[in-house]
Parts: C-alpha cells; sequence; structure tokens
C-alpha cells in the first residue's frame, strides 16, 4: 500500500488516502510500502478546527507529529517517507527529522 497524507488535496491515482494523522497511523501499523506526507492538518475541507490553537491544536496532529511517532514506534513505510507540504518550515523540520532518524530505523543493514 502506497500512503498518502492530506487534509485537502485529492489522492494520486493508486495510494490510499488518510486525512489525518491518527488515520495514517493505522495504516502504517498495518505496513506500508511508501508514504507521501503533508504538514499542515485538520484546517481543510475535510476536516473542522475552530479551535484557533493553530498549529499547537492538539486535535488535529501535524504531519511532524507523525513522523516523530514513526521514529519512535519504528512503523516506517518500506521507502523513505516523502513530504509535500507546501508548508516551507514544517516540511524542512519534516524532512530533517527523516533524513536524522532513516539510517537508525530497525532493519536498516537489509534496506536497500
Amino acid at each position: 500500500m502506497k500512503l498518502y497524507l492530506d487534509d485537502v488535496r485529492d489522492c494520486p491515482a493508486g495510494w490510499t488516502l488518510a486525512r489525518t494523522a491518527d488515520e495514517a497511523k493505522v495504516y502504517l501499523e498495518l505496513g506500508v510500502e511508501a508514504a507521501s506526507l503533508d504538514h499542515d492538518l485538520g484546517f481543510g475541507s475535510y476536516s473542522c478546527c475552530t479551535c484557533n490553537k493553530g498549529a499547537d491544536c492538539a486535535e488535529h496532529p501535524s504531519g511532524y507529529d507523525l513522523v516523530k511517532w514513526i521514529v519512535e514506534t519504528g512503523h516506517w513505510p518500506t521507502t523513505k517517507p516523502r513530504v509535500h507540504s507546501a508548508n516551507p518550515a514544517g516540511k524542512a523540520r519534516m524532512e530533517a527529522l527523516i533524513e536524522q532518524a532513516w539510517p537508525l530505523r530497525k532493519g536498516a543493514e537489509e534496506a536497500p
């Protein structure tokens, strides 16, 4: 399965859509071949956030929160995740954490 995490964009053909980080976790626990991740979640037309907390909203974890969870739990996709976020700072944080943790994941010595 190829996982596409985004609360607003349409899902590319051949990918499985998750609109929230919690939904993405379910798929990652089942096993994912590839993942394309967005940073800003919970503020698009498919979610509702009226708390006005923005990035500090615990009800709507970001893509960065998901990457932290992946690192902590080891639920990595088979291939290194990519980030398609339009948020430059969020994208950079996610990519930096992925780059740092990807070589350290369990089974990395066996991965291509």
